[in-house]
């Protein structure tokens, strides 16, 4: 390729970084395929006691925490998204709304130093000489889609999901 000897090819490829995301990404198939992810999501559910309204909140922590601990924004949203739109679908929860409580879930846990794009960021980052910056990163991303999240809540209609409402209160 180019003349290059395979050897400068390789060591430009980032093997720890691979390695890493690998395991995280069979960690969490693994998690998705037995059913854990499902079990916990539905669990998480039972915990509202028939309050509609923190369905969406409980998944926005849910997609944040899964973000958070390694699998990532991406992976949070694909693995929750399936789960979240049935119990939205079951419950009468507007798509929209759940799906902007999901998502913003997701990023807010992005840059977590465990997330593989928090750990391709804080690479970055050290690289041009911002160490030590990666708390700060999350922290200030998480606050941030929190804002974003919750304002949507409250502007799509969120605190109407805490009116009793006979046709779906039976979850």
């Amino acid at each position: 390729v180019a003349g290059l000897k395979v050897s400068v090819i390789t060591a430009g490829f980032p093997s720890s970084l691979f390695i890493t995301l690998t395991g995280i990404t069979l960690l969490f198939a693994q998690a998705q395929a037995n059913g854990t992810l499902e079990k916990i999501a539905r669990h998480s559910v039972r915990l509202a006691r028939g309050n509609r309204g923190l369905i969406p909140i409980i998944f926005f922590f849910l997609a944040a925490a899964l973000a958070t601990i390694g699998a990532g924004n991406i992976a949070a949203t694909a693995l929750l998204a399936p789960i979240a739109m049935s119990i939205a679908g079951e419950l009468g929860i507007s798509a929209f709304l759940m799906t902007i409580m999901l998502a913003n879930g997701a990023n807010a846990g992005a840059f977590s130093p465990f997330a593989p794009t928090g750990i391709i960021a804080n690479s970055v980052m050290a690289h041009i000489g911002l160490e030590g910056a990666a708390w700060a990163n999350y922290l200030n991303t998480l606050l941030a889609q929190s804002a974003v999240a919750f304002s949507g809540y409250f502007l799509l209609g969120g605190l109407r999901l805490f009116t009793k409402d006979e046709t779906h209160s039976g979850q």
